[in-house]
């Protein structure tokens, strides 16, 4: 059921899309107007509603594209429309989110709210590097602290009170002030042998742990090219990191691997190269726009034997239609439904509706290929895909003299806002292995990095799928393929190999 509450202030935790809490998941899935952070990963985006607005408010160092005042108004607005609005924020609304300040509005206005706390990077980031922020004999209290000043000013820190405190320090948005802070401290009494930890994108698959001293640790992260998010540890418990750090013995431990995608299944494949101890980067080769949806396939749905849909996005926006025209699923009853795999089928289970036919090649080719057995003569067949891509399923209904509707449901437009310096990094040799899991974002790394200008063993390449691998070829790259085209097959493919390398 939608949330009662016409704003909800959610916080989408420290990164991992598993540390969203239950009712943060249940905000955004009910949600029609989502105004959300920077910090928030592309994977809890993707739980967003096809059909709701997204409104990327997020600050960044130095850039503030839409002000906290206008902020605060645009969240009063919404819900005066009489919208479900959630306010998505990383970590905790209530800690430095200033999520407070953006309730002040509504509660003037008599707007009904709510808040759902969200799992705070100043104890999840270190725990997801092996520093636990108390232990029985190394520090019985933790203490936050804000290392950001208003305005972008030099943060006012009370380092006398902090330095006597005995107990683990915790710097968050500080890293432009870690020199500052070490110097603060010190000065203030502790010892510059003091051990220190910067936790680099903790909880994510592409986490790093630097470790310091209060004397070294500005230097650490000049040295290291440290890049925000991170945060700053203090304390004797940072020597408990190398006990305790889950990847301290991965078989992966030290390789880097460049995950490049045009679907949720790269969130999953850098997730479990993660667990192996391996140092992911993910870019999003694609973006994908929802089109304007015919509605005709709708009021007629029951003339339908089997729908199709290619992609996680296609299952998204059929379900979204499915709500806006207040279609009951009942009404489904003897529809069968195909998808390309375990990715795109999820959003239909979780409504109840599990597909009849799923490809063991996720992609349209091998869809397309798996329908060829199973739809009849005197079917029809309504087609969910992106306005361009493989037409395979087309050419395969076509040649079968199946009766078919086909919906450019969305658009999909490159996206490489992110690989500034990427080829520099490949060429250099900072990347072990690229993976690839679908043949359109081999087409975006393609459009983008000059492949025949990088020294040829200057990364392994893995792709999923005959049609990826196809690709990957025609690029000028050396594409390896699991034999079984799945997530887990892949990682047990670069396990190996990099293991062995």
């Amino acid at each position: 059921m939608p949330d009662s509450y016409p704003v909800v202030l959610v916080g989408a935790g420290p990164g991992d899309p598993g540390l969203l809490t239950v009712a943060g998941r249940h905000a955004i899935e009910n949600a029609e107007v989502v105004l959300y952070d920077r910090l928030v990963g592309d994977d809890i985006l993707a739980l967003i509603p096809d059909a709701a607005e997204r409104m990327d408010v997020g600050k960044r160092k130095g850039d503030h594209p839409v002000p906290q005042d206008r902020i605060n108004q645009l969240i009063l607005e919404q819900a005066r429309s009489g919208k479900r609005v959630v306010r998505l924020k990383g970590g905790d609304p209530y800690l430095f989110g200033r999520g407070a300040e953006e309730l002040d509005l509504l509660v003037e206005n008599g707007i009904p709210f709510r808040i759902v706390s969200g799992v705070t990077s100043a104890i999840a980031a270190p725990a997801s590097v092996g520093i636990p922020v108390t232990h029985r004999d190394h520090a019985s209290s933790v203490h936050i602290v804000t290392g950001h000043g208003k305005d972008g000013s030099a943060p006012d820190i009370p380092f006398d009170a902090l330095a006597g405190l005995h107990g683990t320090l915790v710097f968050l948005m500080g890293l432009s002030s870690i020199e500052h802070i070490a110097n603060g401290l010190v000065a203030a009494g502790l010892d510059a042998d003091t051990p220190a930890a910067l936790v680099e994108n903790g909880t994510l698959p592409w986490r790093r742990r630097l470790d310091g001293s209060l004397g070294t640790i500005a230097t650490v992260a000049t040295q290291e090219k440290v890049t925000a998010p991170a945060i700053l540890v203090v304390g004797d418990v940072c020597r408990l990191a190398s006990r305790y750090d889950p990847t301290e013995a991965a078989p992966l431990r030290g390789r880097r691997v460049l995950v490049v995608s045009s679907e949720t299944t790269a969130s999953r494949l850098a997730t479990r190269l993660g667990d192996l101890g391996a140092s992911v980067r993910s870019l999003a080769a694609i973006e994908m726009t929802p089109r304007p949806l015919p509605n005709a396939p709708f009021d007629h749905l029951r003339r339908f034997n089997w729908v199709v849909l290619t992609s996680r996005f296609a299952s998204g926006l059929f379900l979204d239609e499915l709500r806006r025209g207040r279609i009951d699923t009942r009404s489904l009853a003897g529809i069968r439904f195909a998808v390309v795999g375990a990715v795109t089928a999820r959003p239909l289970a979780d409504v109840g509706i599990y597909p009849d036919l799923q490809a063991d090649d996720p992609s349209a080719s091998g869809l397309a290929a798996a329908l060829r057995d199973r739809v009849r003569k005197n079917d029809r067949v309504l087609l969910f895909r992106a306005s361009v891509g493989d037409r395979s399923i087309d050419e395969t209904l076509q040649q079968r003299g199946i009766d078919f509707v086909a919906v450019d449901a969305y658009d999909t437009t490159p996206r490489t806002d992110q690989w500034h310096g990427i080829a520099d990094e490949l060429a250099a040799g900072g990347f072990d292995a690229v993976t690839f899991t679908s043949a359109s974002s081999v087409a975006a790394f393609a459009d983008t990095v000059p492949v025949a200008d990088l020294p040829e063993d200057a990364f392994q390449t893995f792709c999923i799928g005959a049609m990826t691998a196809d690709a990957a070829k025609a690029a000028g790259l050396r594409p390896q393929t699991p034999q079984s085209a799945n997530i887990d097959a892949m990682a047990s493919l670069i396990r190996e190999r990099l293991e062995n390398a």
